[in-house]
């Protein structure tokens, strides 16, 4: 590696050095002056709200459910027959292969 070559490399490293950090900077700049402005009386609101959903959890905590009917009785499993047909037979045959050409083994090649 030449000196230029090293130069040229460290200096896009102190490029990308100096660009991450001003974008890290403008980045919590642009957090910190992201204050939230709610008015009190949104948030009451939003309390009542969640103090009304409270109350209809307890209320719905203190009441029973209702009784479920009385299950049924299953009815015995039934049997069931099925008759299956015997096999079908098959006979083997002996297979007899014969050769037209002089010579066996013929593989498609070019004769020697």
């Amino acid at each position: 590696m030449t000196r230029l070559q090293a130069f040229l490399i460290a200096l896009s490293v102190a490029f990308a050095v100096v660009a991450g950090t001003y974008a890290a900077m403008q980045t919590t700049q642009l957090g910190a002056a992201a204050t939230p402005h709610v008015n009190a009386t949104a948030i009451a609101r939003e309390q009542r709200a969640l103090n009304h959903t409270a109350l209809a959890l307890h209320k719905a905590l203190r009441r029973r459910p209702p009784k479920l009917p009385p299950l049924r009785r299953a009815a015995p499993p039934r049997t069931v027959y099925v008759q299956v047909a015997p096999p079908a037979r098959t006979t083997l045959h002996p297979v007899t292969h014969t050769h037209s050409s002089p010579h066996h083994g013929d593989d498609g090649g070019a004769d020697d």
